[in-house]
């Protein structure tokens, strides 16, 4: 029984929720984080949207299955090391499905986020079945939903994103995800195994990794810049080290895990947020 719910736990990838702060970020952003029945209203959204994200991780692991078991990794996932079926894999996906939609029916939510909620679910649905195996779509779907992520917390907060957040937040998600794939590429070619999608390659992914990582500061510090206070220029600063550091693990220490894993294991990145975060609250809720 114990087993069967570690099982479970993993399969629903609690790490990957970390993404779902993304959610969050227009209530930050907007000035209004210590607004209590927005920021109850945005971390219930935020919770009942982890149900829905590890629906389509429990989807995708079903279709990736036999891609799984060949890679370095990912073999040692449940359903790819047998240690769950794919009919209970099936019962994961429906059931958080279900409890996911069902929690933002119950919380006091505009029916458009939940709208938004449904786009998400569908698009990835897409993804996994077909998206996934196009070149460049399938970056920009995983892109696009970070910036979905922000739309949902903008309309929850009933705070008006600033086109420049829309913009980075898209920005920075390509530049994870070009990161993630070159990652996936040195795995496979340290350990002998053939890519299962070899429409990219490292030069490639490299020269994107260092384009949006210089796009995605620029228009953090033009954000900053058409913002107030406007302090909040002087946060460039931990935005530029925290890219630098992210493509120093990636390109010389040669740290392959997924984005969530890096800055579960980085101390200078975990600090870097962390001061990135106090100095942001500091210059635009306390100055």
């Amino acid at each position: 029984m114990k087993e069967t719910a570690i099982n479970i736990i993993e399969v629903c990838r609690p790490k990957q929720w970390l993404k779902n702060t993304f959610i969050l970020l227009p209530l930050f952003f907007g000035g209004l984080f210590f607004e209590l029945y927005s920021l109850q209203q945005t971390i219930l959204t935020a919770v009942a949207f982890c149900f829905i994200a590890s629906a389509i991780y429990c989807l995708n692991d079903i279709m990736d299955v036999d891609e799984d078991r060949q890679h370095p990794q990912k073999k040692n996932r449940p359903l790819a090391s047998g240690r769950i079926s794919v009919k209970t894999e099936y019962i994961i996906f429906f059931s958080v499905s279900l409890i996911g939609f069902t929690l933002l029916f119950l919380i006091d939510i505009p029916f458009s986020a939940i709208a938004v909620v449904g786009g998400y679910y569908l698009l990835n649905i897409a993804y996994c079945l077909i998206l996934k195996r196009m070149a460049i779509i399938d970056i920009f779907v995983v892109s696009l939903d970070y910036v979905l992520r922000i739309i949902i917390g903008g309309i929850v907060a009933d705070v008006a994103l600033s086109p420049w957040i829309v913009i980075l937040t898209f920005l920075l998600a390509l530049f994870i995800v070009f990161a993630k794939c070159y990652g996936d590429l040195e795995i496979c070619e340290n350990t002998g195994n053939k890519h299962p999608r070899t429409t990219y390659n490292k030069i490639f992914l490299i020269v994107l990794m260092s384009i949006t990582a210089s796009v995605t500061i620029v228009s953090y510090i033009m954000y900053t810049i058409s913002s107030t206070p406007p302090l909040l220029y002087i946060t460039s600063i931990f935005v530029l080290f925290g890219l630098i550091r992210y493509l120093y693990l990636s390109l010389v220490m040669n740290v392959f895990s997924s984005p969530t894993a890096v800055v579960f294991s980085d101390r200078p990145l975990q600090a870097c947020l962390i001061i990135w975060v106090l100095s942001y609250i500091i210059i635009l809720y306390v100055l």
